[in-house]
């Protein structure tokens, strides 16, 4: 009796903690920590229900293999929310009962939104926004930004779609064929309701000339295609995909799609969208993304990709100004989705787990990345759809800088913001071809059999839209030009180079690639690019002359070279710097380890060799920098930190080349790998003097993958928008 009685007040103490947090399922909270715009607006708000109906849509479930397109009526159901006028007396808030991830549990949230209240009308028409959820989900799952965005002038439209909902979740190919159509349909049903003869509350309320866009998930996946990501061949033939290839109908290749793309809709946020990691989108497909866009991801996502993902849409939408948030190690319910409802704690039967894992992340605060949502969705839309060039302000940050415009101290933490304008028309004509490839000519290990030998020193190839750039010679006169010809690489186009410094191991093949090369083009290497200082006597502990280019001086200009030397950052070509001579601020001692200390000889008197002549290339991209070096003497966060100065670029996208690290202590490594994350940094090819194990280590430390982070082997590439070939041996 004592048992059955302890087990009653059990559970009456859960279904009243149920009942308590019910009330409390608020999709309105901003929080003390949220950043600046996430702060609800001056405007009440309303909120209706609408239902409308497209004719006579393809019929996907009810269409069989080879037979004829069936055709229906499709309904979908609409949330609605704009500024309203309430009436005397009447107070904000109200409650939303709604079906959760499990449809048998209903919850109750509770927001600001009044229903059915009066529309306002002076400040009407106000700019569109139509909300896409993913699948399954509903219109509610979003609510949070819905209700944010109309009480600061907007009218939001938050669609159920059929067959994709927690109570309806149909045949997937449905979802393929109809998410981005439902889209474009509300759109065109708003305009109609907006203008006369319309007797709907909508009548001269939403303005959708100005129209913007929020996906999440499949919903992304919608809004990709929407405003101009044509699916790829490969999708109409995926394993869920429209039965007789309708998908094709909304493809890159069909002319009558790329025609639909409506310009009505002048900004987009895609959250973390699927469909890039299973080939639905390809480089000629992405091109055709024109419309500014906002990508927001987990760089955890386990269910839409990140890399493969939502990065990579990112990095290959060329033509279209975008920006990529990142939340670091979040999972696949970035941003979107409102905080797990209380009911939702409790296990499900039918879906034999949590439905909280359907809206909640691992390690992010649900509140929190809503707010973030809210504060970059508010200044993305004022920006393009209110033309309030005073919000690109908060728009105006990058890598993890931690003063972004808006945010409180110490909260950016976790957080990367990346730009990227449009490319030019040439590179966007050229889709395919990646702006940016480095090859690895000379280091220690050789890659592939019968594709060069290593050796102990650097060169790299640096090709940047049609212009090359080598860095460094290496170690031996023949090394270069031998591995050159085994990767089947034709150096004499190659005019310009850059010797990073002095070392005999960088230096050595100056001369045998001249005299090769300059036999089939005479301006072949015939301007070497160095830092100033470079030419200074170095002596080793027995007196030797230590410079290893001042024996090469005078034999190089008799060959017709000539060396330029600079005391500041350069522009070579566009888009690509010789970064000068390296401040370094930091105490990295990327030199004189073990034996190799040596002494400059100066006019004031013999000092210490800091290697102060060394630098490094940097090519400024449309996702970053990309940043080569030979040694990295002046310290890889010197160098990197100097280089987002002269460029104005804060985003390191890439480190490639030697980083003298195989000699750092922990610390020094735990320190270097921290400062290299704070940049955004998403690839890095260690090569020559950097050390396996600090590539290991830096790669562990930074949760990076053997396809992000790899010791650089002799045939090693990095391209642009595909990342890294390490060769066989260093994969």
């Amino acid at each position: 009796m004592r048992r059955k009685a302890l087990a009653g007040v059990v559970l009456g103490a859960l279904c009243a903690w149920v009942t308590v947090s019910s009330a409390q399922n608020r999709i309105d909270v901003v929080t003390p920590s949220a950043p600046e715009l996430a702060a609800f607006g001056a405007h009440h708000i309303g909120v209706r229900t609408l239902r409308v109906v497209d004719d006579n849509r393809p019929d996907i479930l009810n269409t069989k293999p080879d037979g004829p397109t069936a055709r229906y009526d499709r309904a979908l159901t609409l949330e609605i929310w704009y500024p309203a006028n309430l009436a005397a007396g009447q107070q904000p808030g109200g409650e939303y009962r709604v079906l959760i991830r499990d449809p048998k549990v209903t919850a109750t949230l509770v927001g600001k939104a009044v229903r059915d209240a009066t529309p306002l009308r002076p400040g009407a028409p106000f700019p569109l926004i139509i909300v896409s959820h993913g699948y399954p989900g509903n219109r509610f799952l979003m609510s949070h930004l819905g209700e944010n965005l109309a009480s600061k002038g907007f009218v939001v439209a938050s669609i159920d779609h059929t067959d994709s909902t927690y109570d309806d979740q149909k045949n997937f190919g449905s979802t393929l064929y109809n998410r981005s159509l439902d889209q474009v349909f509300v759109l065109n049903e708003i305009a109609r309701q907006s203008r006369p003869p319309s007797q709907s509350f909508l009548l001269n309320l939403a303005d959708a000339n100005r129209t913007g866009i929020v996906g999440y998930s499949m919903g992304g996946y919608g809004v990709v295609n929407t405003i101009g990501g044509g699916y790829s061949p490969a999708s109409a033939t995926f394993a869920s995909a429209p039965p007789n290839k309708l998908l094709a109908d909304r493809g890159a290749a069909s002319a009558e799609y790329r025609q639909s793309i409506d310009p009505r809709i002048k900004a987009a946020i895609a959250v973390a969208p699927w469909g890039m990691q299973n080939g639905f989108w390809d480089a000629e497909g992405l091109a055709g993304i024109r419309t500014p866009v906002l990508f927001i991801s987990g760089s955890a996502d386990d269910v839409s990709g990140y890399e493969k993902g939502t990065r990579a849409i990112y990095e290959r939408a060329i033509n279209a100004d975008r920006y990529l948030l990142t939340f670091q190690h979040a999972n696949h319910n970035a941003a979107a989705p409102i905080p797990a409802p209380a009911e939702s704690y409790v296990f499900s039967e039918a879906l034999k787990s949590y439905p909280f894992t359907h809206y909640a992340d691992a390690v992010w605060d649900t509140t929190r990345m809503n707010n973030i949502l809210q504060h970059f969705a508010t200044a993305f839309f004022d920006v393009h759809l209110k033309n309030d060039q005073s919000k690109r302000d908060y728009l105006a940050v990058a890598g993890t800088t931690p003063s972004w415009k808006g945010f409180k101290p110490k909260t950016t933490v976790g957080l990367t913001l990346e730009h990227a304008a449009p490319a030019s028309n040439a590179a966007a004509q050229a889709a395919t071809t990646p702006p940016v490839k480095v090859t690895v000519l000379s280091t220690m290990l050789a890659g592939n059999p019968g594709e060069g030998v290593g050796e102990w020193g650097f060169a790299a190839l640096v090709e940047s839209n049609g212009q090359r750039l080598l860095v460094d010679t290496g170690a031996r006169p023949e090394t270069v030009l031998k591995n050159a010809a085994e990767l089947r690489i034709d150096l004499s186009t190659v005019t310009d180079l850059v010797i990073t410094h002095n070392h005999a191991d960088h230096t050595a093949g100056l001369i045998v690639l001249r005299r090769a090369l300059a036999r089939n083009n005479p301006k072949a290497l015939s301007r070497a690019h160095v830092a100033k200082g470079i030419f200074t006597s170095r002596l080793a502990g027995n007196g030797r002359e230590a410079n290893g280019l001042l024996p090469l001086k005078a034999e190089y200009e008799g060959l017709g070279g000539t060396f330029i030397e600079h005391d500041a950052p350069a522009q070579l070509m566009p888009g690509v710097w010789f970064a000068g001579p390296i401040p370094r601020p930091h105490p990295e001692r990327n030199y004189g380890i073990g034996n190799a200390r040596l002494q400059l000889q100066l006019p004031s008197g013999i000092v210490d060799d800091t290697v102060p002549e060394d630098s490094s290339v940097v090519v400024s991209t449309p996702a970053g920098l990309v940043v080569v070096t030979g040694c990295g003497h002046a310290g890889i966060i010197n160098t990197l930190e100097h280089a987002r100065t002269f460029t104005k670029e804060t985003r390191v996208h890439a480190a490639i080349g030697g980083f003298h690290l195989f000699g750092a202590t922990d610390d020094q490594l735990a320190w270097t790998a921290g400062k290299l994350k704070s940049f955004g940094l998403q690839h890095f090819l260690g090569a020559h003097c950097t050390g396996i194990e600090a590539v290991m280590r830096i790669r562990q430390l930074n949760d990076m993958t053997r396809k992000t982070a790899a010791v650089g082997a002799v045939g090693a590439t990095f391209t642009l928008g595909t990342g890294i070939d390490p060769r066989q041996l260093a994969q």
